[in-house]
């Protein structure tokens, strides 16, 4: 998968730069205004820092998967387009759903969030492709006119979302498997990996990404060909909207960081996280 437009592959030693700004902190000498508002900003600093280096991201460590094939449409009466009855012949197509927890314990929420997948990375033939995602681009005016979408597959197995008075009615015929219910948080998307055998999101926005249980969701296309068990990788990076110019509490402090350290809080101090998933499929 291409890296020029993935600010996740910047390598970060987080831990190591946190226990490096809090020896600077414990051990600087700040001379300027009163003694006893400068301990009480250390120590303001010392357990803001400690509270950094609690926080988690990880992806969830089973996938969650679901088989989708034309028996199921049939039965909810939904005609498939005659280009998807073409792949069926030569693809098993499954919905898998990626469930992401987040953790942020600093009270600085997390801002952005970014991820990438990549199915049996190591090989070179018989590959599954992603069919379709979601989120994606085309899905921010939708989401920003809803404060809850409820998410099912269309004839051309793409996701879309159900209008409320299909859902009251019945009308919809959505293929129940592939519905599920996304709490909009006003995020603007970026995702890529349509056609692809991975794929990246990038979400901004706070209440999007302030949640400990974002979810994603990819349509696998696989070769009936294809022999060998599915296996995938991930990586997941979530960053603070934490500007170290404007954040007084460090302000006393930044002039001993080292431009690494100052580059991790200008970055948004963020954490990582990777998967593998051996078989997708157990």
């Amino acid at each position: 998968m291409t890296k020029s437009n993935f600010t996740s592959s910047e390598i970060f030693n987080r831990d190591d730069l946190l226990n490096e700004a809090l020896e600077i902190i414990r051990f600087g000498d700040v001379s300027l205004g009163k003694k006893q508002s400068l301990e009480f900003k250390k120590q303001l600093a010392i357990e803001l820092l400690e509270k950094f280096q609690t926080e988690q991201v990880r992806f969830s460590p089973q996938l969650d998967i679901r088989t989708l094939n034309s028996l199921d449409f049939k039965d909810q009466q939904i005609s498939l387009s005659h280009e998807l009855q073409a792949k069926m012949l030569v693809n098993d197509f499954y919905q898998v759903n990626i469930p992401i927890m987040l953790f942020p314990k600093s009270g600085w929420a997390f801002t952005r969030l970014e991820c990438s997948i990549e199915f049996c990375p190591d090989e070179s033939e018989h590959r599954p492709i992603v069919h379709d995602m979601f989120p994606h681009d085309i899905w921010a005016d939708v989401i920003s006119l809803n404060t809850q979408l409820n998410i099912s597959l269309d004839h051309n197995l793409s996701f879309k979302p159900e209008k409320e008075t299909e859902l009251k009615m019945g009308l919809s015929g959505h293929f129940k498997a592939g519905v599920f219910s996304y709490n909009v948080r006003r995020a603007k998307v970026l995702a890529r990996g349509r056609g692809d055998v991975g794929c990246f999101w990038r979400l901004d926005g706070k209440e999007c990404v302030n949640n400990e249980d974002t979810l994603l969701s990819v349509i696998l296309a696989v070769p009936k060909t294809r022999k060998k068990p599915l296996h995938a990788i991930g990586s997941l990076r979530a960053y603070h909207d934490f500007q170290l110019g404007s954040a007084d509490i460090f302000k006393d402090y930044t002039q001993d960081f080292s431009k690494v350290l100052k580059s991790l809080f200008s970055t948004g101090i963020p954490v990582d996280a990777t998967m593998v998933w051996e078989n997708i499929m157990q």
